[in-house]
């Protein structure tokens, strides 16, 4: 149990810049909910290869950020929580010896508040998060000398939706509730997996209208043959199951699962979920040698395949893959991966508009690694894709770990990264004149994107009891837009350049005004700002651990950022990376300190 809990030593999450209409994912780390957290997990199916479904229980939503923001030409300055206060917690896991496995958590999340100041100086406050109680329960039975196991899983979470402008804004209720099987046989070289679940939220029609116009739904898209928006809806129903048989002994094996989610289903309250709306077909077939050859000690070859379709029947991932692993005779180890993408319908382009054509395009990721038993530890990843209408990307990941001496561990990861994409999304404005795109003009620009970070983390154990932590992640990127263009009709990958193929386009200062049919008479005017960014980060902390007695445990945290933003729009390492360390830093210094009541 705890009470106002404190995460100051945990490690801060990697900047990152994210240009999709979907959420980031990062890992939980904070101990609290670290501990015991995969007897929470829920269905798993232990498959080579699968598309995937929705995570239903992400604790990260504990505590998350406020989820309302105050913004508006009257409010000149806004002081808000970075995080929701959780005012208390509590969790019962554990294992009985007739094979039960039970989880139980339930923590209560502060109302929280924003201050907030308009343009003449007056002061004042607005909630910005409500009152909310999160609750999950795992169940797990093991049976059959432990090669069976059925479970089930409810998650819930209940918002205390006083105001009115929170009621209006956020779910005031979501349930989700599942049962799960794993069966394994033949002394586990066979397994057969699967898990089936539903979902109901509940809310005003304003917040259900915005649920199903979401980025996970998209209930709005003007050509889908099953969706259907309703604004007066006040619930959203969804169903998510998968089943999964594997084959997992050598030196033959592999997988074949299906899996589906429904368009309804709705698990971000208290779980992860990009979205719905898909049903895939997943294989794998590989062979493994692991007995040593003149030129191996193991290796591995094969090849997957993974058919995804939305409820319309539109293809929306189709990619073949091959790929290659082997341990040389020197402990090294390297992979070798070719994947073939045919042409698929995107449903999420858009973002609630027709369906667009995605051309074909080939990936290969090809990753080397020295001996990690060796004190100089070199790991090498590089991948790059190309896609027939001319787009690619390229990335290439290097990681170099030392231990010069015992309880000391040095690790640099510098990262870069190079897109280029024809079909940026940039907005999209109602057009009665748009007939071709029902009645909406869909914009987006050519994007050149790059990015470099350098990870750098030191770990040193001074003596079992004293340690010190070390994180450090520099991060720059830039995106330089240009060619700005419309997509002239649904399923298809044909865009119109303004100035160029239809209308004209101007720049004002850091300002572009669209006229997208070039006779200010009768078109509807486009304003957008000036997209261009140059994104500079520095993110980084230092924990000194100190045991000083058994169980008992003092934390000294010195957490710094540093951010800054222009709209330059092209890449230069030396004056991005000197104006990254002009920016005016933020340091939080913490101390922690626990003490050990048993006996």
């Amino acid at each position: 149990a705890t009470v106002n809990p404190d995460f100051g030593q945990v490690e801060v999450d990697p900047a990152v810049v994210n240009l999709t209409a979907f959420e980031t994912f990062f890992p939980e780390k904070r101990p609290f909910f670290v501990a015991e957290r995969d007897l929470f997990g829920f269905g798993d199916i232990r498959t080579f290869n699968s598309y995937g479904v929705p995570t239903l229980f992400f604790s990260r939503r504990i505590g998350r950020q406020p989820q309302r923001a105050l913004f508006g030409s009257d409010i000149a300055f806004v002081d808000a929580p970075d995080q929701t206060t959780i005012d208390a917690a509590a969790k019962i896991t554990g294992k009985t010896a007739g094979g039960w496995s039970i989880a139980l958590l339930d923590a209560v999340t502060a109302a929280e508040r924003a201050r907030f100041a308009d343009g003449n100086g007056a002061r004042g406050s607005a909630p910005v998060e409500p009152l909310t109680n999160y609750f999950v329960t795992r169940m797990r039975r093991e049976i059959n000398q432990a090669n069976t196991a059925v479970g089930v899983l409810l998650t819930g979470v209940s918002r205390d939706l006083t105001d009115d402008v929170l009621e209006s804004q956020l779910r005031r209720n979501a349930y989700v509730g599942g049962v799960d099987l794993n069966h394994s046989w033949r002394n586990r070289s066979w397994f057969l997996d699967g898990s089936i679940a539903a979902s109901r939220v509940a809310g005003t029609k304003d917040v259900i209208a915005q649920t199903q116009q979401s980025s996970a739904h998209y209930f709005q898209r003007p050509d889908s043959k099953h969706l259907t928006y309703d604004p007066d809806r006040t619930d959203l129903t969804g169903t998510f199951g998968q089943a999964a048989l594997i084959k997992a002994s050598a030196p033959w094996g592999g997988n074949l699962a299906y899996q589906w989610t429904s368009p309804g289903f709705e698990s971000n309250d208290l779980g992860f979920e990009r979205t719905g709306d898909r049903r895939a077909v997943s294989t794998d077939f590989h062979y493994i040698q692991t007995k040593p050859g003149w030129l191996f000690r193991d290796w591995t070859f094969g090849q997957f395949n993974n058919l995804t379709w939305n409820y319309d029947g539109d293809r929306v991932f189709n990619n073949y893959a091959a790929f290659f692993e082997a341990t040389p005779k020197n402990f090294s180890h390297f992979f070798i991966r070719m994947d073939y993408s045919r042409h698929i319908y995107d449903d999420r382009l858009t973002r609630g508009g027709p369906v667009a054509r995605i051309p074909s395009s080939v990936n290969t990721d090809i990753f080397y690694a020295t001996d990690r038993r060796k004190r100089w530890v070199v790991e090498v990843e590089w991948g790059q894709n190309h896609g027939r209408a001319g787009l690619w990307q390229q990335a290439v990941n290097v990681n170099l770990a030392v231990q010069p001496a015992p309880g000391v561990r040095l690790t640099l990861s510098p990262q870069y990264s190079a897109d280029h994409s024809l079909s940026q999304f940039i907005t999209s404005v109602p057009d009665p004149l748009a007939t071709s795109t029902f009645g909406r003009r869909y914009i987006f620009a050519t994007l050149s994107q790059r990015s470099l970070a350098m990870v750098t983390r030191a770990d040193w154990t001074f003596t079992p009891a004293l340690s010190l932590q070390l994180f450090a992640q520099p991060f720059v990127a830039s995106g330089d837009y240009k060619d700005f263009k419309e997509l002239d009709r649904g399923r298809t990958f044909d865009f119109s350049v303004y100035g160029r193929d239809r209308g004209s386009i101007t720049r004002d200062a850091d300002t572009y005004t669209i006229d997208p049919d070039g006779d200010p008479a009768t078109s509807n005017l486009i304003t957008i700002g000036n997209p261009n960014f140059n994104f500079r980060s520095l993110r980084g902390n230092a924990v000194v651990r100190w045991e000083y007695r058994p169980g008992s445990t003092l934390f000294f945290v010195w957490q710094q950022q540093r951010s800054g933003e222009e709209s330059l729009g092209n890449f230069r390492f030396g004056r991005d990376y000197g104006a990254l360390f002009r920016q005016r830093p933020e340091n939080v210094f913490t101390i922690k300190a626990t003490y050990w009541l048993a006996r």
